[in-house]
Protein backbone atom coordinates (compact mmCIF):
# COMPACT_ATOMS: atom_id res chain seq x y z
CA UNK A 1 0.00 0.00 0.00
CA UNK A 2 2.70 2.27 0.58
CA UNK A 3 4.25 1.66 -2.87
CA UNK A 4 0.77 2.93 -4.26
CA UNK A 5 0.95 5.74 -1.46
CA UNK A 6 4.42 6.87 -3.25
CA UNK A 7 3.31 6.40 -6.90
CA UNK A 8 0.12 8.38 -6.38
CA UNK A 9 1.85 11.17 -4.65
CA UNK A 10 4.84 11.45 -7.51
CA UNK A 11 2.18 11.22 -10.50
CA UNK A 12 0.01 13.31 -8.35
CA UNK A 13 3.00 16.44 -8.92
CA UNK A 14 3.34 14.96 -12.22
CA UNK A 15 0.02 15.89 -13.36
CA UNK A 16 0.11 19.20 -11.41
CA UNK A 17 2.93 20.65 -13.36
CA UNK A 18 1.62 19.10 -16.52
CA UNK A 19 -2.07 21.38 -16.22
CA UNK A 20 0.17 24.27 -15.27
CA UNK A 21 3.26 23.91 -18.18
CA UNK A 22 1.52 22.08 -20.71
CA UNK A 23 -2.24 22.79 -20.69
CA UNK A 24 -1.75 26.35 -20.01
CA UNK A 25 -3.72 26.30 -16.58
CA UNK A 26 -3.28 29.18 -14.17
CA UNK A 27 -6.09 27.97 -11.62
CA UNK A 28 -5.29 25.85 -8.73
CA UNK A 29 -8.24 24.01 -8.92
CA UNK A 30 -7.67 22.82 -12.95
CA UNK A 31 -4.41 22.06 -11.57
CA UNK A 32 -6.12 19.94 -8.74
CA UNK A 33 -8.49 18.40 -11.08
CA UNK A 34 -5.49 17.04 -13.36
CA UNK A 35 -3.56 16.00 -10.63
CA UNK A 36 -6.21 13.30 -9.37
CA UNK A 37 -7.15 12.30 -12.61
CA UNK A 38 -3.53 11.04 -13.04
CA UNK A 39 -3.93 9.77 -9.08
CA UNK A 40 -7.06 7.78 -10.28
CA UNK A 41 -5.12 6.35 -13.50
CA UNK A 42 -2.66 5.53 -11.83
CA UNK A 43 -4.17 3.56 -9.06
CA UNK A 44 -6.34 1.93 -11.48
CA UNK A 45 -2.96 0.10 -13.56
CA UNK A 46 -1.35 -0.39 -10.38
CA UNK A 47 -4.83 -2.23 -9.13
CA UNK A 48 -5.36 -4.01 -12.32
CA UNK A 49 -1.39 -5.37 -12.23
CA UNK A 50 -1.55 -6.24 -8.06
CA UNK A 51 -4.59 -8.14 -8.81
CA UNK A 52 -4.33 -9.69 -12.37
CA UNK A 53 -2.80 -13.82 -11.24
CA UNK A 54 -1.58 -16.01 -13.59
CA UNK A 55 1.40 -16.49 -15.98
CA UNK A 56 -0.04 -15.17 -19.00
CA UNK A 57 3.03 -13.93 -21.70
CA UNK A 58 0.79 -11.24 -22.73
CA UNK A 59 0.07 -9.83 -19.36
CA UNK A 60 3.92 -9.93 -18.32
CA UNK A 61 4.77 -8.10 -21.18
CA UNK A 62 1.98 -5.73 -21.20
CA UNK A 63 3.25 -5.04 -17.26
CA UNK A 64 6.62 -4.32 -18.88
CA UNK A 65 5.73 -1.95 -21.26
CA UNK A 66 3.42 0.00 -19.25
CA UNK A 67 5.70 0.08 -16.49
CA UNK A 68 8.57 1.18 -18.97
CA UNK A 69 6.05 4.03 -20.63
CA UNK A 70 5.47 5.16 -17.20
CA UNK A 71 9.10 5.74 -16.66
CA UNK A 72 9.90 7.55 -19.22
CA UNK A 73 6.87 10.05 -19.37
CA UNK A 74 7.21 10.42 -15.52
CA UNK A 75 11.33 10.77 -15.80
CA UNK A 76 11.04 13.16 -18.63
CA UNK A 77 8.43 15.17 -17.07
CA UNK A 78 11.02 15.60 -13.97
CA UNK A 79 13.28 16.41 -16.38
CA UNK A 80 11.40 19.13 -17.62
CA UNK A 81 10.64 20.56 -13.92
CA UNK A 82 13.70 20.20 -12.66
CA UNK A 83 15.88 21.56 -15.90
CA UNK A 84 13.52 23.84 -17.27
CA UNK A 85 15.42 26.51 -15.74
CA UNK A 86 18.90 25.44 -16.72
CA UNK A 87 17.58 25.10 -20.42
CA UNK A 88 16.16 28.39 -20.51
CA UNK A 89 19.14 29.56 -19.26
CA UNK A 90 21.18 28.01 -22.46
CA UNK A 91 18.13 29.16 -24.79
CA UNK A 92 18.88 32.85 -23.58
CA UNK A 93 22.74 32.31 -24.31
CA UNK A 94 22.33 30.22 -27.55
CA UNK A 95 19.98 33.48 -28.67
CA UNK A 96 22.52 36.41 -27.29
CA UNK A 97 25.49 34.32 -29.45
CA UNK A 98 23.16 33.99 -32.47
CA UNK A 99 22.03 37.85 -31.64
CA UNK A 100 25.96 38.76 -31.22
CA UNK A 101 27.40 36.89 -34.99
CA UNK A 102 24.30 38.87 -36.62
CA UNK A 103 24.82 42.56 -35.52
CA UNK A 104 28.31 42.79 -37.57
CA UNK A 105 26.76 41.64 -40.80
CA UNK A 106 23.12 43.71 -40.43
CA UNK A 107 25.57 46.78 -38.90
CA UNK A 108 27.71 46.19 -42.23
CA UNK A 109 24.55 45.80 -44.15
CA UNK A 110 22.92 49.05 -43.13
CA UNK A 111 26.47 51.01 -43.13
CA UNK A 112 26.55 50.27 -46.90
CA UNK A 113 22.57 51.50 -47.48
CA UNK A 114 23.58 54.41 -45.87
CA UNK A 115 26.74 54.90 -47.15
CA UNK A 116 24.76 54.64 -50.40
CA UNK A 117 22.15 57.34 -49.68
CA UNK A 118 24.78 59.49 -48.41
CA UNK A 119 26.30 59.22 -51.76
CA UNK A 120 23.16 59.95 -53.71
CA UNK A 121 22.47 63.00 -51.67
CA UNK A 122 25.82 63.99 -52.39
CA UNK A 123 25.55 63.95 -55.98
CA UNK A 124 22.17 65.59 -55.87
CA UNK A 125 23.07 68.60 -53.58
CA UNK A 126 26.08 69.06 -56.82
CA UNK A 127 23.94 68.86 -59.50
CA UNK A 128 21.63 70.97 -57.69
CA UNK A 129 24.33 73.48 -56.51
CA UNK A 130 25.30 73.44 -60.56
CA UNK A 131 21.29 74.51 -61.11
CA UNK A 132 21.77 77.37 -59.22
CA UNK A 133 24.30 78.41 -60.61
CA UNK A 134 23.02 78.24 -64.12
CA UNK A 135 19.27 80.05 -62.64
CA UNK A 136 21.40 82.85 -61.21
CA UNK A 137 23.41 83.38 -64.77
CA UNK A 138 19.81 82.93 -66.43
CA UNK A 139 16.76 83.09 -64.53
CA UNK A 140 14.51 83.66 -67.21
CA UNK A 141 15.04 81.76 -71.01
CA UNK A 142 13.96 84.09 -74.11
CA UNK A 143 12.20 82.34 -76.96
CA UNK A 144 11.31 83.28 -80.60
CA UNK A 145 8.31 82.30 -81.75
CA UNK A 146 8.81 82.85 -85.78
CA UNK A 147 5.55 82.46 -88.12
CA UNK A 148 5.61 83.10 -91.76
CA UNK A 149 2.40 83.81 -94.03
CA UNK A 150 2.06 84.39 -97.56
CA UNK A 151 -0.05 86.86 -99.58
CA UNK A 152 -0.85 87.37 -102.41
CA UNK A 153 -0.07 90.87 -104.20
CA UNK A 154 -0.75 90.09 -107.50
CA UNK A 155 -0.20 88.43 -111.29
CA UNK A 156 2.74 88.32 -113.36
CA UNK A 157 3.22 88.35 -117.03
CA UNK A 158 1.77 84.71 -117.84
CA UNK A 159 -0.65 85.10 -115.35
CA UNK A 160 0.86 83.32 -112.44
CA UNK A 161 0.33 85.12 -109.18
CA UNK A 162 2.78 86.67 -107.27
CA UNK A 163 2.80 86.17 -103.41
CA UNK A 164 4.76 87.61 -100.58
CA UNK A 165 5.96 86.13 -97.59
CA UNK A 166 5.26 87.82 -94.29
CA UNK A 167 7.56 86.66 -91.37
CA UNK A 168 6.57 87.46 -87.71
CA UNK A 169 9.18 86.99 -84.71
CA UNK A 170 7.49 87.03 -81.28
CA UNK A 171 9.91 87.35 -78.48
CA UNK A 172 9.13 85.57 -74.87
CA UNK A 173 10.72 85.37 -71.78
CA UNK A 174 9.89 82.42 -69.71
CA UNK A 175 11.21 81.11 -66.18
CA UNK A 176 14.39 78.67 -66.67
CA UNK A 177 12.93 75.31 -66.48
CA UNK A 178 15.89 74.44 -63.85
CA UNK A 179 14.05 76.60 -61.34
CA UNK A 180 11.75 73.59 -61.21
CA UNK A 181 13.83 70.60 -61.09
CA UNK A 182 16.37 72.56 -58.19
CA UNK A 183 12.69 72.76 -56.68
CA UNK A 184 12.48 69.37 -56.87
CA UNK A 185 15.64 67.95 -56.14
CA UNK A 186 15.34 70.33 -52.64
CA UNK A 187 11.87 68.55 -51.98
CA UNK A 188 13.79 65.24 -52.52
CA UNK A 189 16.40 65.65 -50.13
CA UNK A 190 14.44 66.92 -47.79
CA UNK A 191 12.92 63.27 -47.67
CA UNK A 192 15.92 61.99 -46.73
Amino acid sequence: MASVAIISTLWGVIGWNVAGSYAGMEKWYGKLIVSIVFILFIILIERTIIHSHGNIRWQRAFRIFLGLLMAFIGSTIFDQIFFGHDVEVRMKEIRSGQIDREIPVRSKLLDEEISGLVRVCDSVERYNMSLYEEIGKRPNIVTFDVSSTTRQVGMDDSGKPVTERDRTVTRRSTVNPAVELAQRNHLLLKDY
